[in-house]
């Protein structure tokens, strides 16, 4: 049994005015017919306001020209025919200083306009604008922060000189004043204290027996008279 799913046009809805229409007739095909199913499934189910409305939109809506949802825009005559009239007469002027009299050498006929001929084949000079005012001072900037304010002052200034130069000067003082100056100071004071008396009593070894008895005596005798007289 033949299917009637095959039909030999399809009606899509109109855009500005005119009546849009799928053709399937074997005539002039267009690539454009991707974006005309599209644009027939988001006026059937409206995909795209329901997938704008899963997003949140903090900005002001008085500081924004595009929102999250996309909103039709009319077709404008006034821009469209000012534009083709326009082109126009850029092409009949053109014909007229090229078309006519073709170029036989490599000077351009428009260069007898000097000024405005050197402007307009500068392309407005928007490139040298744009160098000058955004390209060069952002060059500058960077330069700046680089060399004076990374390497000078961050680098040589503050790294250098104050935090490394601070440590350097903390560990100079630990190392000379605490540690050399104190403590070195109180125990070589303290082997000093030490190797004096050891002088002092290194006089009373003069190895003589008699010596040694007397200085036994001696003790005997200060202990005795300890004893007797703390009685």
């Amino acid at each position: 049994m033949k299917t009637q799913c095959s039909p030999e046009s399809l009606p899509f809805h109109p855009l500005s005015g005119r009546e849009v229409r799928g053709s399937f007739d074997g005539g002039a095909i267009t690539s454009d017919a991707g974006g005309l199913l599209l644009r027939e499934v988001e006026k059937r189910t409206g995909i795209i306001a329901q997938f704008a409305a899963c997003f949140r939109d903090s900005r002001d809506p008085a500081r924004i020209e595009h929102t999250v949802e996309v909103h039709r825009v009319d077709f404008q005559w006034v821009v469209a025919a000012l534009s083709t009239v326009v082109a126009l007469v850029a092409i009949g002027i053109s014909y007229l200083v090229y078309g006519q009299k073709p170029m036989m050498t490599m000077t351009d006929p428009l260069e007898r306009l000097g000024g405005v001929f050197k402007f307009l084949n500068g392309k407005w000079y928007v490139d040298e604008l744009y160098h000058a005012i955004i390209i060069g001072p952002f060059e500058d900037i960077s330069r700046f922060m680089a060399y004076a304010v990374d390497w000078d002052l961050w680098h040589d200034i503050f790294h250098d000189n104050i935090l490394a130069g601070g440590f350097r000067w903390i560990a100079n003082f630990m190392a000379w004043f605490v540690d050399k100056g104190i403590v070195d100071g109180f125990f070589d004071g303290l082997g000093g204290v030490v190797r004096d008396f050891a002088d002092m009593f290194r006089r009373f070894q003069t190895g003589y027996v008699r010596h040694y008895a007397l200085a036994v005596l001696f003790g005997v005798v200060v202990v005795l008279g300890v004893f007797l007289f703390t009685r």
